[in-house]
């Protein structure tokens, strides 16, 4: 299980969690929905993270239009500064894209062509936008609203090869149907893989098979 923290306020928790649980891998960053006129400051505290509790990517970072746009600006360099932290510490990223997939796409391109590899948590984009993420070699992170019957994404993801896809809950967040309106877990991510073996016409062994290679490759993941 992969956990981020959002902000400087919420190291020690994810400190905490991941040291008392070998299950939990942690990542470092900003969310942009945390970005403010701090953002500077905010980041001088995250970055010796790296090096003081290793981690397996560099996220949740990103940008948001969806709740507000006053600080996108500073979304935007903050997203290149921690794409800049990607490069130095050899990591993915973990991103966050909410009504702004267009623009995390063009941010991200020049970044990518530099080797940067990571997934786009959560997609929600077009089809022509997802293409267009798997050619510069990211992911398309894949969640409880595939199971949503008016999810468009549901109308292309069975001509989006499994190689590209890793699978994820959101929790507590966006959780699958038939758990609509609880906290979204781990354990609810089954009912992803049955909607995606229906939807590929694939078994659930091959979906989980699948996805699972490709999470442990993208984030370079040991089991105990």
């Amino acid at each position: 299980m992969l956990l981020p923290n959002i902000d400087s306020s919420s190291i020690k928790d994810v400190e905490n969690a991941c040291s008392n649980n070998n299950s939990l891998k942690c990542m470092w960053g900003l969310h942009p929905c945390h970005v403010f006129a701090n953002w500077e400051d905010e980041l001088e505290k995250i970055k010796p993270l790296f090096n003081s509790f290793p981690a397996c990517a560099v996220g949740e970072i990103g940008l948001d239009l969806y709740w507000s746009k006053d600080f996108l600006s500073e979304q935007k360099m903050a997203l290149e500064v921690q794409l800049g932290w990607a490069m130095e510490y050899n990591l993915p990223v973990s991103l966050h894209t909410r009504e702004a997939t267009r623009e995390t796409i063009d941010l991200v391109k020049p970044f990518a062509e530099k080797g940067v590899k990571g997934a786009f948590h959560c997609f929600s984009g077009t089809e022509k936008e997802a293409l267009e993420i798997i050619e510069m070699g990211f992911y398309l992170g894949i969640g409880g609203s595939i199971t949503y019957k008016k999810n468009p994404v549901r109308d292309y993801i069975a001509r989006i090869p499994l190689l590209h896809l890793v699978l994820e809950t959101d929790s507590p967040y966006l959780p699958p149907l038939p758990y609509s309106g609880k906290r979204n877990e781990p354990s609810y991510l089954q009912e992803v893989v049955y909607a995606l073996a229906d939807l590929h016409g694939q078994s659930p062994f091959t979906i989980s098979e699948i996805t699972t290679n490709n999470a442990v490759s993208l984030f370079d993941l040991k089991f105990d």
